[in-house]
């Protein structure tokens, strides 16, 4: 997951979904890039 954080998918922000595959009994992630607006932290709300 680090490598995804600094260098991969999250590098400019997303999600990190953490599932548990019974089965395999092993946890599954998934990596959420960014999408355009979504956790745009950086930008000032709009005024009303």
């Amino acid at each position: 997951m680090a490598d995804e954080l600094l260098f991969g998918k999250l590098k400019n922000g997303g999600i990190v979904k953490i599932d548990l595959d019974v089965e395999k009994d092993e946890l599954k992630f998934t990596y959420l890039p960014e999408q355009r607006g979504l956790l745009s932290f950086d930008k000032k709300p709009e005024k009303a």
